[in-house]
């Protein structure tokens, strides 16, 4: 065989093969998918709201007032409740608006804020 006929074959099999094995089959794309929105007046993400909030304001010795979630998205998996959202707060009386990524582990009680960063 003439390496052009290699390639014509690799090319073929390569378009064929992601015909057949897309993202979705291995959970990629379908990961994704599983983010559902929060609703931003509901008690349990306002709690969230304030947990994060009160957390990164003890942590950075900061005095940042949780004021509301303005959106968010939960994702659960592998024994956690996974949350990302974005809040109002106020610094020293100035509005500012953060992203936030935490997780909760319910089972155990743990809850943690991987991500706390301004939205300029």
């Amino acid at each position: 065989m003439g390496l052009k006929y290699q390639w014509v074959t690799l090319v073929i099999m390569v378009v064929v093969l992601s015909d057949i094995v897309s993202l979705d089959n291995f959970g990629v794309a379908a990961a994704d998918k599983s983010w559902k929105p929060m609703g931003t007046n509901n008690p349990r993400t306002l709690e969230y709201g304030r947990f994060a909030v009160r957390e990164v304001s003890r942590l950075s010795h900061q005095n940042l007032i949780f004021v509301s979630v303005v959106e968010g998205q939960s994702h659960a998996g592998e024994g956690k409740l996974e949350l990302r959202f974005t809040v109002n707060v106020k610094k020293n009386n100035t509005p500012e608006k953060y992203n936030i990524r935490m997780y909760d582990e319910i089972w155990n009680g743990v809850k943690k804020v991987t991500m706390f960063m301004k939205i300029n």
